[in-house]
């Protein structure tokens, strides 16, 4: 029983200034088979809102995924940290929110379309990859700090659709495609090193490429003189 003289002192709304949608940390793990589907929505009124939030874990989502993260402060639909590992191989999904990999994570697609919606930073320990796969960036793509062996953007027979900014410490392409919709001059695609193995990389691209074949070709060749091999590999064609 409550004695008759307490009082009821619980705030109206809440107070909690971060969400979390997915929360894994110390070694544990996640695995979503082919035959299921993950939905995530996490909405924080007050500070920031995590759809995935992994630190020195793995997350292995098969399945398809819809994940939305949007926060007062910040929204990270991803968030890799110490070591974390996350893959998504489902045939279609739909990240809302920014993506951050750091301190020597890894973030991996395969075998589908991924949409992200935001922003994606790694820093120069860590690593994204996409193989056999399509991945759509409605945004920038940064990796920060001093390149290390190892990290940086992997696209193995793989297609990159960007619209903004992409600056990378380092870039592989193996039979990849960089799908510019809209490349200017706030638009380029920057790398320090790149390799270029035998599938080669072509750009290509819709919209304002086609009026910016000059734009273009000064991007491929930038590209292709970082690259330490083959670099006859590169090819431009408009779409």
């Amino acid at each position: 029983d409550i004695a008759s003289n307490v009082q009821d002192d619980a705030p109206d709304t809440h107070t909690a200034k971060i969400a979390y949608g997915m929360n894994l940390y110390g070694g544990s793990s996640f695995e979503l088979d082919s035959a299921s589907a993950l939905s995530i929505t996490v909405n924080e009124g007050l500070g920031t809102a995590y759809g995935i939030n992994l630190s020195d874990s793995t997350a292995n989502i098969k399945g398809n995924a819809t994940i939305a993260a949007v926060g007062k402060e910040a929204g990270y639909s991803l968030k890799l940290d110490s070591e974390a590992s996350a893959s998504f191989s489902g045939a279609s999904n739909t990240l809302t929110g920014d993506a951050s990999v750091a301190n020597t994570s890894k973030l991996t697609f395969a075998n589908g379309k991924t949409t992200l919606n935001g922003d994606l930073t790694f820093d120069a320990n860590s690593s994204v990859a996409a193989q056999n796969a399509v991945l759509q960036l409605n945004g920038k793509m940064t990796q920060e700090g001093t390149a290390a062996a190892g990290s940086g953007l992997t696209l193995t027979n793989s297609t990159l659709t960007v619209s903004d900014a992409v600056s990378l410490l380092n870039f592989t392409a193996d039979g990849a495609t960089i799908l510019y919709t809209n490349l200017d001059e706030g638009t380029a695609f920057t790398t320090a090193a790149s390799t270029i193995k035998e599938g080669g990389l072509t750009l290509a691209g819709s919209g304002a490429l086609n009026d910016s074949a000059s734009d273009a070709a000064k991007l491929m060749s930038e590209i292709a003189k970082r690259s330490t091999t083959g670099s006859e590999k590169t090819q431009l064609a408009n779409t």
